[in-house]
């Protein structure tokens, strides 16, 4: 048995994590107190400050891993010093002896919640996808409730020829896995295919995460879609603006984000917007992304102010990732209480533009209450 150098057991994120989800590293201390002498809970001791080390970036020296061979001449079955000595392996760019390494750990403890782990990453690191999963697979089962910390794991097994085959497999009769994987998917848009792929009815909890990655890359069109389907789960009222009459609960980012907080208050009422601004602090009443094609609009609404003055808030048109508003129209232009136009040009290099409805702060000692209707967008004759 090889003695481990410090530096080759620097693969500290993979021992950690394989320490971690393992039950018995939870209390090693108390292992150790019951039978100080015993492997096991030499095993579990030692490991579990190597674990700590390596996260902390210290040198592992063989104090710490030589109890770990003296433990194994008294436990030839045990998995530990085989998982050492694959790490090690590795370290030293020996990629295939340290799979022998790790299959000899699972082999004498088919229940090591680490030696399926580290046997799936090193199934992953040489691109045998299945066989990752498989492991993977098992893991999962021998610990409930640990499809949350592996998915991005498996998330990245997928992008490896043959992964979404037996991604299919693995998900069949685990619906848990299968949600936090594609949530784990959608932190990133260029797997939109593979969501594609394993979600064909483009619905769930982690539309609204990937629909913010595409519109973050500027793919709004195909944003849009996935919005309206898998997130609304049905089409939105036609026209140029999403639901003009505020009957839809907050649906962002091309469905109304309505304001909540200290700043103020907006929300729908009777087919308008019911608007209350204290005038502190510059408030987003409400806010949608648009995608309207290059050419001139008319933007008119009925606006009523129960108190306060009106003119502390207006309409700004702005182009996405764009700093300054391209259209920014106070409703104080107009009385108090009447219906108002603004007309304003789309250009070809503006793509998408986002809607907001500012409040700008102003006087601080009088809330403005406001109630806003007959909302509509429409192109200027």
């Amino acid at each position: 048995m090889v003695v481990v150098p410090a530096a080759v057991l620097l693969a500290g994120l993979v021992l950690r994590e394989a320490i971690v989800m393992s039950s018995l590293a939870a209390h090693p201390e108390r292992a150790a107190s019951v039978w100080p002498g015993h492997p096991e809970a030499v095993f579990a001791e030692r490991m579990m400050a190597i674990g700590e080390a390596a996260k902390a970036h210290r040198p592992i020296d063989a104090a710490l891993t030589a109890p770990v061979i003296d433990a194994a001449r008294r436990a030839p079955l045990a998995p530990e010093p085989f998982l050492v000595r694959g790490v090690a392996l590795q370290g030293a760019g020996d990629e295939a002896g340290a799979g022998l390494a790790f299959l000899a750990a699972r082999n004498r403890d088919p229940r090591s919640v680490a030696a399926h782990f580290f046997l799936a990453d090193h199934y992953g690191r040489t691109r045998q996808a299945a066989l990752a999963l498989t492991e993977l697979a098992r893991l999962i089962k021998l610990v409930p409730g640990s499809s949350t910390q592996l998915a991005p794991r498996i998330a990245a097994s997928l992008k490896v020829a043959g992964g979404v085959n037996a991604i299919r497999l693995l998900v069949a009769d685990n619906p848990q896995l299968r949600d936090d994987l594609l949530q784990a998917l959608a932190t990133d848009a260029g797997n939109a295919g593979l969501i594609a792929s394993l979600a064909p009815d483009g619905r769930g909890p982690w539309v609204p995460s990937l629909v913010g990655q595409l519109v973050a890359e500027g793919q709004y069109h195909r944003a849009f879609e996935l919005w309206r389907h898998g997130g609304l789960g049905k089409p939105p009222p036609r026209g140029l603006l999403i639901d003009p009459s505020f009957t839809l609960a907050d649906q962002p980012p091309f469905g109304w984000t309505l304001a909540g907080g200290v700043s103020g208050v907006a929300e729908p009422a009777g087919g308008g917007l019911h608007i209350v601004y204290y005038g502190r602090d510059r408030l987003v009443a409400a806010s949608q992304l648009l995608l309207l094609p290059p050419g001139n609009y008319v933007l008119s609404y009925d606006a009523r102010s129960a108190a306060g003055d009106l003119a502390s808030l207006q309409w700004q048109l702005t182009c996405d990732k764009a700093s300054q508003p391209f259209v920014s129209v106070g409703l104080g232009d107009w009385r108090p209480s009447a219906s108002a136009h603004a007309v304003f040009a789309v250009l070809a290099d503006c793509p998408a533009q986002r809607l907001d409805l500012i409040g700008a702060p102003a006087d601080p000692s009088v809330t403005l209450d406001a109630t806003m209707t007959n909302l509509e967008l429409r192109r200027a004759q």
